[in-house]
C-alpha cells in the first residue's frame, strides 16, 4: 500500500549518525568557547560542565619506517682475526619487515588485489615502493611459513564431530605480473566449532571436496548438497553422515 510519503527520513524525524566513541578513546581534545553573547554581545567567561560533543576521526600522516642495520666488522687485537656481526635470521630473510609483509599477504589473499594494484596502494597510501617480483617473493615466503600451521588446522578440523562446508567462485591468479593467468577458481571452507579452514582450488569437483574433508571424515557434514558431496553417505543417524 502506497502511503504517499517520500522514501527516506521524514521531516521532523531525529537524524541518526555514527555512534560516538568513548571520550577516553580520544587522542586530542579541542575546546571551543563562545567569545560573546549571541544576542547582546556581552563578553562570556567560564566553562560548560556538559558541553556538546562532536568527533572527527582522522588517520595520522603515514610514512614508512626504515630501519638501517649496520653489521660491524672488528679485528681482534690478539690474533688479528676479523669478525663480523651477524644479522638475525628474520632480519636477513627479507628487505621487508613482518608487518609490511603481512599487509602484502592480506592484499593478495583476502581482498585480493592484482600485483599492480598492490604496488599502487602501497606507494600512494604508505609511500613504499616495491617491485612485482618482491611482492611475489613475499607471498611465496608467507605461503611457506603458513604451510605447517595450515596443515595442522586442517587435520584438527577433520577430527571434529560436525563440519559446515561450502564453496564459492574466487579468482586464483592476480591477472598480471608473475601470475598472468587469472584463472577462475573456487574457495572452499570448512567451519567447525574449534577452527575454520579455507582452501583455494581450481576445481569444484568431488576431488576438491575430498581435499578439504579428507578421505575418511567421520563426523556430520552440513552442506547445501551440491553434487561434489554426493560421495558422502546420507545422514541416517550414524556417526558419519551428510545433511
Amino acid at each position: 500500500m502506497d502511503s504517499g510519503r517520500k522514501p527516506g527520513g521524514q521531516p521532523g524525524h531525529p537524524g541518526t549518525g555514527p555512534e560516538l566513541l568513548p571520550i577516553e578513546r580520544g587522542d586530542e581534545v579541542v575546546e571551543h568557547h563562545p567569545d560573546t553573547c549571541r544576542r547582546c554581545g556581552t563578553l562570556l567567561h567560564g566553562v560548560d560542565p556538559a558541553p556538546l560533543r562532536h568527533q572527527v576521526i582522522e588517520i595520522p600522516p603515514i610514512t614508512p619506517l626504515v630501519i638501517e642495520h649496520l653489521p660491524h666488522r672488528l679485528v681482534c687485537p690478539c690474533c688479528s682475526t676479523s669478525t663480523c656481526a651477524t644479522l638475525l635470521a628474520d632480519v636477513k630473510a627479507s628487505r621487508y619487515g613482518p608487518r609490511l609483509s603481512a599487509l602484502v599477504g592480506l592484499l593478495g589473499s583476502a581482498f585480493p588485489l592484482r600485483f599492480s594494484k598492490t604496488q599502487a596502494l602501497l606507494d600512494q597510501l604508505l609511500g613504499v615502493e616495491i617491485s612485482r617480483g618482491a611482492i611475489a617473493t613475499i607471498l611465496q615466503r608467507l605461503s611457506a611459513a603458513l604451510e605447517q600451521p595450515m596443515q595442522e588446522a586442517l587435520a584438527f578440523a577433520r577430527q571434529q564431530p560436525v563440519a559446515y562446508v561450502d564453496e564459492t567462485g574466487a579468482p586464483t591468479g592476480n591477472g598480471d605480473g608473475n601470475n598472468p593467468t587469472g584463472k577462475r577458481g573456487w574457495q572452499w571452507v570448512m567451519v567447525t566449532a574449534a577452527v575454520t579452514v579455507f582452501i583455494q582450488s581450481l576445481s569444484r569437483s568431488t576431488a576438491a571436496a575430498i581435499e578439504l574433508l579428507g578421505s575418511a571424515f567421520g563426523g556430520i557434514v552440513v552442506s547445501d548438497r551440491f553434487s561434489a558431496y554426493n560421495h558422502l553417505p546420507p545422514n541416517s543417524g550414524s556417526s558419519a553422515g551428510h545433511t
